[in-house]
């Protein structure tokens, strides 16, 4: 799924930044890396957050479709579809460059 995706890389950035730090720490060669981690962090922290939310959602709906199916089948006369999802989160601050967009595509009508 694309937002398991977007929450491992959003994850990721914080433990390659560890491990770097770490690495230039016990090499001795260079400057210790002291930055602010809110600042570094708060963002993408507060994404991968969301992403979580997002991806609760997305298989509450797929068990919702799962477990009504058949029965949706034989009430509507076979038509199932799913609707047709677009999202977008806006970061604290509502700058245009700091919108991630989620487009969830399914078949059918939209929502």
């Amino acid at each position: 799924m694309v937002v398991q995706v977007c929450k491992s890389v959003l994850e990721h950035w914080l433990s390659t930044y560890m491990a770097m730090r770490e690495k230039i720490e016990l090499s001795g060669r260079d400057a210790r890396w002291e930055f602010p981690k809110q600042l570094l962090f708060a963002r993408t922290n507060y994404m991968a957050e969301i992403c979580t939310d997002l991806i609760e959602m997305v298989e509450i709906v797929d068990d919702f479709f799962r477990f009504l199916g058949p029965e949706l089948k034989a009430v509507t006369g076979g038509h199932t579809s799913r609707p047709s999802c677009g999202l977008v989160l806006r970061m604290p601050g509502g700058n245009r460059k700091d919108t991630v967009g989620l487009v969830m595509i399914r078949s059918g009508t939209s929502c």
